[in-house]
């Protein structure tokens, strides 16, 4: 699942079609309810409907975000007129366009739809490209394609890729398309295309619908291409490495950290050098304050268009805690939601409540057994009105509070 839009209104039949597989701006009338999976926030599941019907996932273990792409393109075009035969084109700021062209079997088709997602396509390795290659690297890393078609029988369809303007292409003759059937496969196949470097086209003939990417049997095109990260213990502190190779339209760089490996939270911003053929190092120093156990890492590259990608999660061990303690909230103020970090170096059970400032308990945050660690957790209070609240933890014979600030 993707996204789920509640309406307060019946939808036409245009609506509908003009509305499928698109992102909305979340201002339509009558749109009551709209929530995303397209960015990972947790168990925190924001509403963009701007009615603030914020969510929460719960009895999920060890969940994690997979955005399929399906039914959130950030452009789309239909055609459900038969006149003239099916055919759609989409293209994209930076010039590179796709069309998709019903060529037989048109008396089946009562409707084609094209669409594009402006986010890497986040899947498994690509079969008939090199080995251990991954769609994070020999796919396209800013955008993807879907194709619909609407109808029955058998039909037959042309597919044009036109790589004008693409960034990040400096070998034309490398370059392929790959495909997957539908957005729940993880696997995309190479399609063995045919390339035009006088046109700058890539073509298929003959294909089913489903998404298509660009992609190359080398290291073009890449944003970035990420080849060193590591973190190391120095003292008390954690230090952070890494190193591009390249770089096209690299914003930067978001430092994120997890004590389990799941969730992760952001640490810090590095801006990026934009466009470079040259190697890059950069640096990062976690104080890592409280931090013991297993602490875990990894880079969210983002473009300057706003996508992004994820690296590998790196981890270092600080040891088990020796002390139980409550660390203070971050960020605070917070609005609406801020983490709570704890540590207990022992298994017991553990109590985590949260008061209003006159002494009402308003959250029950944890009440189970713990193993010894380093444990950090997300307290959304989307529901509470703002002002001062207490936390309080409550562990084999160790009590301890702090306060935070809610401001809306």
């Amino acid at each position: 699942m993707d996204e789920v839009r509640v309406w307060a209104s019946a939808r036409t039949e245009t609506q509908i079609q003009d509305n499928m597989c698109k992102k909305l701006q979340g201002t339509q009338t009558g749109l009551r309810g709209y929530w995303r999976f397209d960015e990972p926030y947790g168990l925190t599941v924001p509403d963009y409907s701007g009615n603030d019907n914020y969510g929460s996932i719960f009895n999920l273990k060890d969940f994690r975000y997979t955005w399929s792409g399906a039914a959130i393109g950030d452009f789309t075009a239909v055609d459900f007129d038969p006149t003239g035969g099916f055919e759609i084109s989409i293209g994209h700021p930076d010039g590179d366009t796709i069309t998709a062209t019903i060529t037989g079997g048109t008396e089946a088709v009562n409707g084609l739809m094209l669409y594009r997602v402006d986010s890497p396509a986040l899947r498994d390795s690509i079969a008939g490209l090199p080995p251990d290659t991954s769609a994070y690297l020999s796919n396209d890393p800013f955008r993807f394609w879907g194709v619909k078609v609407f109808g029955s029988g058998s039909y037959t369809m042309d597919v044009t890729y036109d790589f004008s303007g693409h960034p990040g292409i400096f070998d034309e003759s490398i370059l392929d398309l790959v495909h997957r059937n539908n957005p729940s496969e993880n696997a995309w196949n190479e399609l063995i295309a045919d390339v035009d470097e006088d046109l700058n086209t890539l073509s298929i003939t003959m294909v089913t619908d489903g998404e298509f990417a660009l992609a190359s049997n080398g290291v073009n095109p890449l944003p970035v291409e990420l080849s060193l990260f590591t973190a190391r213990i120095n003292g008390t502190k954690i230090l952070l490495n890494w190193r591009t190779e390249t770089e096209v339209r690299n914003y930067g760089f978001d430092i994120e950290r997890s004590s389990d490996g799941i969730e992760f939270y952001k640490l810090d911003f590095i801006e990026g050098h934009g466009n470079s053929n040259s190697p890059k190092l950069y640096s990062y120093i976690d104080p890592a304050d409280g931090f013991t156990g297993k602490v875990y890492y990894r880079l969210k590259q983002i473009d300057t268009d706003g996508t992004f990608s994820y690296s590998k999660i790196i981890s270092v061990d600080l040891g088990a805690p020796v002390t139980y303690e409550l660390f203070q909230n971050y960020p605070n103020p917070f609005n609406p939601v801020t983490t709570i970090r704890y540590q207990i170096p022992e298994k017991t059970m553990v109590s985590i409540k949260v008061f209003s400032s006159i002494g009402e308990q308003v959250a029950l945050l944890v009440n189970e057994e713990k193993e010894p660690g380093y444990y950090e957790l997300n307290f959304n209070a989307q529901n509470l009105a703002s002002g001062l609240y207490i936390y309080n933890i409550s562990a084999s014979g160790f009590n301890s509070s702090k306060k935070m600030l809610l401001l809306k």
